[in-house]
C-alpha cells in the first residue's frame, strides 16, 4: 500500500500497524507547528473526519492513502465558511421544522431530527480542533463558545427521541437549537480573511 504525505510517496505493508505508521511518518517527515491534515485521500474517496476509524476499515482494501495537509490558519478559515454556509442554509428548515413538532404534524424519529442530530454532532466536534490564537481568525473564540453550548443540547435531544416527546423536541428546536445556529451565523459572518 501507498502512503502519500506532500510530495512523498512511501510504500508499505499493509498488514502493519498503519494508524502508527502514519503518526510515525508524520512526526518525522511534517512541522506540525504550521501544518495539520486536512484530510486523507482513499483511492482518490476524500475522508474529513474519523480518520483512525477509516484507516482502520479501509486499510485492507485501498491501494493507496493520501494525507492532505494544510496550514492551520487555513483550516480555521474553511472550518468558519463551512459553520456560515451550513447555518444560514440550515436555519429556514430548522425553523419550519420546529414549528411542525410544536403543531403535531412531525414525529421524533422524523429524518430531520437524525438531520439535525448529525449537525449538532459535527458543530461540537469542532470544539476539539486545537489551534493557538495565532493560528485562527479573530472571531474563533466566540465561535469556539457557541460551539460548546451544543453538547447538553444533543442529550437532551436524544432524551426526546427516548421519551417519543414531541412538544420537548419542538421546544428543544425552536428554544436551544436556533439561537446557536442563529449566534454561529452572526459569529461567522464579514470574517477579515487571512
Amino acid at each position: 500500500m501507498l502512503i502519500k504525505i506532500g510530495e512523498e510517496t512511501i510504500e508499505i505493508d499493509r498488514h502493519q500497524d498503519i494508524v502508527s505508521k502514519i503518526n510515525e511518518l508524520l512526526l518525522t517527515r511534517v512541522d506540525s507547528s504550521k501544518l495539520m491534515i486536512s484530510h486523507l485521500n482513499f483511492d482518490g474517496e476524500h475522508v474529513y473526519d474519523n480518520f483512525e476509524q477509516n484507516i482502520n476499515q479501509k486499510a485492507l482494501v485501498v491501494e493507496e492513502i493520501e494525507i492532505v495537509l494544510q496550514e492551520k490558519m487555513r483550516i480555521a478559515d474553511e472550518i468558519v465558511e463551512s459553520i456560515h454556509y451550513y447555518t444560514v442554509n440550515a436555519l429556514p428548515e430548522l425553523e419550519r421544522f420546529g414549528e411542525e413538532l410544536v403543531r403535531g404534524e412531525a414525529d421524533v424519529n422524523a429524518k430531520e431530527v437524525f438531520d439535525i442530530l448529525d449537525a449538532l454532532n459535527w458543530l461540537n466536534s469542532l470544539s476539539s480542533i486545537e489551534l493557538l490564537d495565532d493560528e485562527t481568525p479573530s472571531n474563533w473564540n466566540e465561535i469556539m463558545i457557541t460551539v460548546n453550548k451544543i453538547e447538553p443540547i444533543i442529550g437532551e435531544i436524544n432524551e426526546s427521541i427516548e421519551q417519543n416527546d414531541i412538544t420537548l423536541l419542538g421546544d428543544l428546536i425552536q428554544y436551544e437549537v436556533l439561537p446557536i445556529f442563529e449566534e454561529l451565523k452572526e459569529a461567522t459572518i464579514q470574517l477579515p480573511k487571512s
